[in-house]
């Protein structure tokens, strides 16, 4: 989900107009900065058939992923519900940028260090931390947001390949 947006479905036994009323009632107008409870599951906006939103979080969250979708009628009382999950930006260029510093350190550590083999050791000790930071951390996010449809549609959002 780093650099790749994960894709989910939903089939739900609900109107269109049903489907979209439910994620309606549980989304807010997204704000920049929010302190205690929540009063809905998601904040963003929902236009006609389309919706773009957040999990709602306690702060600010840079593993909470982006959702953008929309909303298919298949037949009177069937909807699919299609929505990608797309990591902020700004996670990724964090990840490029100390990764790639990671990685100078690491080789460059022969010719500027006598006991070269800390920084190699340092990076590589880096490397697995921050992919497990990451892992971990958008995991959780991802358990959450996919918790919070589950709820909210009585459906398992299935993952699809694009």
């Amino acid at each position: 989900m780093l650099f790749k947006s994960k894709n989910y479905q939903i089939i739900t036994h609900l109107t269109k107009d049903e489907a979209i009323k439910i994620l309606q009632e549980n989304t807010t107008k997204k704000k920049f900065f929010t302190l205690g409870s929540f009063k809905s599951e998601f904040e963003g906006f929902i236009k006609d058939d389309y919706f773009e939103i957040e999990k709602s979080i306690s702060g600010r969250n840079s593993f909470n992923p982006h959702i953008k979708g929309n909303f298919i009628k298949i037949d009177d009382n069937t909807t699919e519900i299609n929505f990608s999950l797309k990591m902020n930006w700004f996670v990724s260029v964090f990840f490029i940028f100390f990764i790639t510093f990671i990685i100078i350190f690491g080789i460059s550590s022969p010719f500027l260090l006598e006991e070269w083999y800390l920084g190699i050791g340092g990076s590589l000790f880096f490397l697995i931390f921050i992919y497990f930071f990451y892992f971990i951390f958008s995991s959780i996010t991802l358990n959450n947001i996919l918790g919070s449809f589950k709820k909210l549609y009585h459906s398992n959002p299935q993952e699809q390949d694009l």
